[in-house]
């Protein structure tokens, strides 16, 4: 008997339900899972599979597949066919779909979830090859915000990023992909679409109003600069961060984000590297007019240049400096950089950066930094690279009192703003 097309996915059905059901004989006489490693060992080789099988569909490469054809499903059936007729190659290519689905079957019973395991969720005997069912990303992207907003787990940067970073992602993935259909493919795809999408794509004129898939159809004539290597890891720790919560919460037995960063040199272009101020550099902006002639309007911008150069702090901290955060430790004045409990806008950039910084005595007194804050305090008004396990006093010992850039801030002390 000849192979012909509507045979195919009876066929197909009839191996699956069969093997369907010897993997369950195989359980039942098989006894107790040795160890947790055991099973994941199993799992392990399920997704291994997976990967293959995915990878045998894009290269339309079926030998592997042709021995079970051949051997277990064709001369079963005393069918004979022609290895290079459209009905032979449909037939392997219709079964390496139903693969897909049929793997990760097996994956939920190996976990013992039979909810769904009738053989027709993955291939009708007159339809075609079903898709996996289960939670949509979108639905489930929607409970981790929620459970970690309730949770108070995220500052409101934090959300932004991550609302951004998703907004982009389902665009190019689909918000109603079932969870248990991700892959590696998925996670691929997402990473090779962020390669190609144009950088500050969102002050773009002629990108304005156009979907992900749209911008990157309309970036293959524009050729406008694309998104930076650390830009696209942003959004794959994001997924990551997502996937390992999914499989925490047992939507997901892989985080398929993992290892999915692009891999970055350590050693830096010449260009990026942050240079240092030389003394030339310092006397150059210390003796611009603005400080030679007292001509800042506001203290912050005279003071955050000199509060850069004595405490080594990042300018963000420095900018969000209030009041209460400048306060004299062991009888020395500190800047004390820490997160605000109150406001979670204010942060800091790691917990490793909430430290006690003595001032060096040119600022807090020849300059009157500390005259400076109080007067400040006397007005009612606020103010919107040393280690934590030093002392404030082995710090200002140590460290603050050998400063020396040999450039000459004397003309400072004539400023308005010192008094």
């Amino acid at each position: 008997m000849e192979l012909k097309a509507e045979q195919i996915n009876g066929l197909i059905h009839t191996y699956m339900e069969e093997a369907l059901e010897a993997e369950e004989d195989e359980r039942i006489m098989a006894g107790p899972v040795e160890s947790k490693e055991h099973h994941d060992f199993i799992m392990q080789g399920f997704e291994s599979a997976e990967i293959e099988i995915k990878d045998s569909l894009m290269g339309s490469d079926y030998k592997y597949i042709e021995p079970i054809i051949d051997n277990e499903i064709l001369k079963p059936n005393n069918i004979e066919a022609d290895k290079d007729s459209y009905e032979y190659k449909k037939l392997c290519r219709e079964f390496t779909k139903a693969q897909i689905p049929f793997i990760k079957l097996q994956m939920q019973r190996e976990r013992g979830e039979y909810s769904e395991v009738d053989i027709e969720k993955i291939v009708s005997p007159q339809g075609q090859v079903l898709a996996p069912s289960g939670p949509t990303i979108g639905s489930l992207i929607d409970k981790w915000f929620e459970e970690n907003t309730r949770a108070k787990l995220w500052k409101p940067r934090t959300h932004k990023q991550y609302t951004g970073h998703f907004t982009v992602m389902m665009q190019i993935l689909g918000e109603d992909t079932p969870v248990d259909s991700i892959d590696h493919s998925k996670v691929r795809h997402i990473k090779d679409s962020l390669l190609k999408l144009p950088a500050g794509m969102n002050r773009k004129t002629i990108f304005k109003g156009k979907t992900i898939p749209e911008i990157l159809e309309i970036n293959k004539d524009e050729g406008v600069e694309t998104l930076n290597v650390n830009t696209i890891n942003g959004y794959i720790i994001t997924l990551g961060a997502f996937f390992k919560w999914c499989v925490g919460n047992g939507y997901m037995t892989t985080n398929y984000a993992d290892g999915a960063k692009i891999k970055v040199s350590n050693k830096k272009r010449p260009d990026e590297i942050r240079k240092a101020f030389t003394p030339e550099h310092l006397e150059k902006l210390f003796n611009a007019p603005e400080y030679t002639e007292d001509q800042f309007k506001e203290s912050y911008q005279f003071w955050l240049p000199v509060l850069g150069l004595y405490t080594g702090a990042r300018i963000n901290e420095l900018s969000q400096l209030r009041l209460d955060d400048i306060k004299e430790i062991d009888g020395i004045p500190c800047l004390v950089l820490q997160e605000d409990s109150q406001n979670k806008e204010l942060s800091i950039k790691n917990t490793a950066s909430m430290r006690k910084v003595p001032l060096h005595a040119f600022v807090a007194k020849e300059l009157n930094f500390m005259g400076h804050v109080q007067a400040m305090r006397d007005k009612g008004e606020t103010m919107g690279r040393y280690g934590k396990r030093y002392s404030v006093q082995v710090l200002y010992n140590n460290a603050v009192l050998k400063l020396d850039y040999s450039v000459d801030l004397e003309h400072l002390k004539a400023s308005k703003w010192t008094e």
